[in-house]
């Protein structure tokens, strides 16, 4: 029931973000290149399926100028930050990606979206300033460990 909850949140910020750009679910899919159905966009929207995916959560955010960490939990503002760049920077976050995801594979515990989304901007943030993907991830989970 949590869950059901948290997803139909999701789909009601997902939503408010299409609707504010102006665009129908279709635009949005191919907006995303077609990475994401309108079909999947739809049962997003509904609660009909869980948002489990960060990566999805990233290329939604991104298209929709809307900050992933409102997104994915509705924590702060909807806009994107003014500090954040201009788009994602494809190659930096597929490499990104893929350490983050073997990491996670790695390991032994289920993390939320929360928790997935913060690695994941930390990590992302942290590779565009040439700093350590992995620290940055290391240091979020670290925190999360203690809590």
């Amino acid at each position: 029931m949590y869950n059901e909850c948290l997803n139909v949140e999701f789909g009601d910020r997902l939503k408010l973000a299409r609707d504010n750009r102006g665009l129908g679910q279709e635009q949005l899919s191919q907006l995303t290149g077609g990475q994401v159905s309108k079909q999947s966009i739809s049962h997003y929207e509904t609660g009909r399926t869980k948002i489990t995916n960060a990566e999805v959560v990233f290329l939604l955010s991104d298209c929709l100028n809307a900050d992933p960490r409102w997104l994915a939990t509705g924590e702060g503002a909807m806009d994107a930050s003014s500090d954040a760049p201009n788009g994602i920077d494809i190659a930096v976050f597929s490499s990104v990606y893929k350490l983050y995801e073997d990491a996670i594979l790695l390991g032994s515990t289920e993390f939320s979206m929360d928790v997935k989304v913060s690695v994941l901007i930390a990590m992302y943030q942290a590779a565009l300033k040439g700093r350590s993907p992995a620290q940055a991830m290391l240091e979020i989970l670290l925190s999360q460990s203690t809590q």
